[in-house]
């Protein structure tokens, strides 16, 4: 899924989530049809918001599962590739998640408002939904 929105200086408000046609989806992994991720791209553009986020779910439960795959890793890699500054967030399925980028700088300052989510590893940027 893409994340959409606005960016000031100072912050990045997700104000859209879209999800792409899939053109493969196995237990293993899933794999976007390029051209609805084109057709995401260009709405986003003739919204005038930016694309922000990549987000999917590792189909294991824990801490560790929130790790990024290699496959993870190549797809950010493509997108900071071609100049897109977005950052991949990876859930687990008992609601773990950590934010991830290849090699653009992750300077950026997280803040989730609301009383659902702890804070589990503030250097790894990994967190936990309270109510799942």
């Amino acid at each position: 899924m893409f994340l959409t929105g606005h960016v000031n200086e100072q912050n990045i408000n997700v104000e859209t989530l879209h999800k792409p046609k899939l053109e493969k989806s196995t237990p293993a992994g899933v794999k976007a049809d390029p051209f609805s991720i084109f057709d995401v791209l260009d709405e986003t553009d003739k919204k005038g918001e930016s694309f922000v986020a990549t987000v999917h779910m590792h189909p294991w439960e824990g801490i560790e599962n929130v790790q990024s795959s290699s496959v993870d890793y190549n797809t950010q890699s493509e997108y900071e590739q071609v100049g897109y500054s977005v950052v991949g967030i990876v859930f687990s399925k008992d609601g773990h998640f950590r934010f991830y980028t290849y090699k653009q700088p992750f300077d950026v300052k997280i803040k989730i408002y609301g009383d659902l989510v702890e804070l589990i590893n503030k250097k790894k940027s990994v967190f936990k939904l309270s109510l799942i």
